[in-house]
């Protein structure tokens, strides 16, 4: 896992299926103070049991810094979903993991490799990070395809090779690949 930075205020995590617990995992262990919520009554009941703290940022946003959404929740169409729209008439930034990931590998990772499209991401992603481990270069592969990225292990030599979706770009801000 890597190390995310510890953030000020509250953190809420939207959408709680593999890459939304993952976040907010990872948010806890670094020391943040983080809220989670989904649509989905069994998602919220299995966060309770996992020691997470529910709150629901449509209806109160009072103490909330950011939110992070996670893929495939509508942030703009065909219209913003509801939880979108309150932080944002609250004037609260909307992120996604993979800008959590590029705060934590800041100067750490020796290149980040970004590839994206309609077909053959992660086709494309696999075969890259085949070839670059092939090579005997250390390659790490995550983002829309297996690990999520906050899972992910990575030094200052690892060559990054992510798969991005169109969801994930759309939340995009902080992180600037070098391909």
């Amino acid at each position: 896992m890597i190390k995310l930075p510890h953030y000020d205020g509250r953190i809420a995590v939207y959408g709680l299926g593999r890459s939304g617990r993952a976040v907010a995992q990872a948010l806890m262990v670094a020391d943040n103070d983080v809220v989670v919520w989904d649509d989905l009554p069994e998602a919220r009941a299995q966060a309770l049991a996992d020691g997470f703290v529910l709150q629901n940022p449509i209806e109160d946003t009072s103490a909330i810094k950011r939110l992070i959404l996670s893929p495939g929740i509508a942030l703009t169409h065909p219209e913003p979903h509801p939880v979108v729209a309150a932080v944002r008439a609250n004037n609260i930034p909307v992120e996604g993991d993979i800008d959590l990931l590029a705060d934590a590998i800041s100067g750490q990772v020796h290149k980040v490799i970004a590839i994206t499209g309609t077909n053959g991401k992660s086709t494309c992603t696999a075969l890259i990070t085949h070839i670059l481990r092939h090579a005997g270069l250390p390659a790490t592969m995550g983002g829309n395809i297996g690990v999520p990225v906050v899972d992910l292990d990575v030094s200052s030599e690892t060559l990054l090779v992510l798969e991005l979706s169109s969801y994930q770009i759309d939340l995009l801000h902080r992180l600037h690949p070098d391909i």
